[in-house]
């Protein structure tokens, strides 16, 4: 049965909407990316963020990489910063129309734009980068979200279609797409759900589906009464955000649902954007321009 979920911290400091989230193992912090231009820093027992990036623009996406973290903006730059020191960060012209997605491996970084394409970057010892190659998928208009597999890299893309690129050796194959499916007006999120080998997605059209890597479609159901931005598996659950405002959880084995917020009881009062798991438990952030800690599903 599905119960309340109530958040148990809130973290209040962006200007502007929050639209990506993410847990930085060596820091021991969340990272937050805020329309406001800032990329935020929280300690769980801290009452207040520490801005780590500034930019004249919305920051659209964070990652860790390394010691440090990488961001990508609403004008197409890439913003990296090696560590959490005051030193420069470095910037980088990437992609037309925004970045929406990054995913660093080792010395390499995957990123989706709103230009329709996939890039490879890769960065020197000295620190230069350069590009390594690119994809332009067919119809994507912007590629939402990049989600890493083992043997496989997959887009999701604004124009509905999700890709799949297979990975052998170092990198991805960004010549050989694959289409497994699709989100009427667009799709939002993926992730992997390694025990059962499926993709599970959303997107504009509220659904979240089951996905083999061949393709087929294994189910369809409506889980958020608008588009789902973000999707996440922890601790046996599967986690959704929307823009209904809510963050619900689902039995990750049979998809049965667990808990949702609600505005009434402390939850998210606008579209929630971010989601990041945590060893304290799930952070959300939306157009509240306000974080919550989440406790634990089970």
């Amino acid at each position: 049965m599905e119960r309340p979920w109530i958040p148990i911290r809130r973290f209040e400091g962006h200007a502007g909407a929050v639209y990506d989230a993410v847990w930085h193992t060596g820091a021991h912090a969340f990272l937050t990316a805020g329309g406001d231009g800032t990329v935020a820093r929280w300690q769980v027992d801290a009452p207040d963020g520490v801005a780590v990036l500034h930019h004249s623009r919305a920051f659209f996406c964070v990652a860790p990489w390394g010691d440090g973290l990488i961001a990508g903006t609403e004008d197409g730059e890439l913003v990296h910063r090696a560590d959490f020191g005051s030193g420069p960060a470095r910037r980088i012209a990437a992609h037309g129309g925004g970045v929406f997605a990054a995913v660093p491996v080792g010395t390499d970084l995957w990123t989706g734009g709103g230009d329709g394409a996939v890039r490879h970057w890769t960065v020197g010892e000295d620190g230069t980068w350069a590009p390594a190659g690119e994809a332009v998928l067919p119809a994507a208009v912007k590629v939402r979200a990049l989600v890493r597999r083992p043997g496989a890299l997959l887009a999701a893309t604004s124009g509905g279609a999700v890709w799949e690129f297979p990975w052998s050796g170092a990198a991805p194959d960004l010549a050989q797409p694959r289409r497994l499916t699709a989100h009427e007006g667009g799709c939002h999120a993926a992730v992997w759900h390694a025990e059962k080998r499926v993709w599970i997605t959303g997107g504009k059209d509220g659904q979240v589906r089951v996905t083999t890597p061949e393709g087929a479609e294994l189910l369809s159901f409506p889980a958020h009464a608008g588009t789902v931005y973000r999707l996440l598996l922890c601790d046996g659950a599967l986690i959704s955000a929307g823009r209904d405002k809510a963050v619900k959880a689902w039995d990750a084995r049979s998809l049965a649902p667990l808990a949702r917020t609600a505005p009434a009881q402390e939850g998210p009062a606008r579209s929630v954007n971010a989601l990041a798991d945590s060893p304290f438990g799930v952070l959300c952030g939306g157009d509240d321009r306000v974080c919550r800690l989440l406790p634990a599903v089970r």
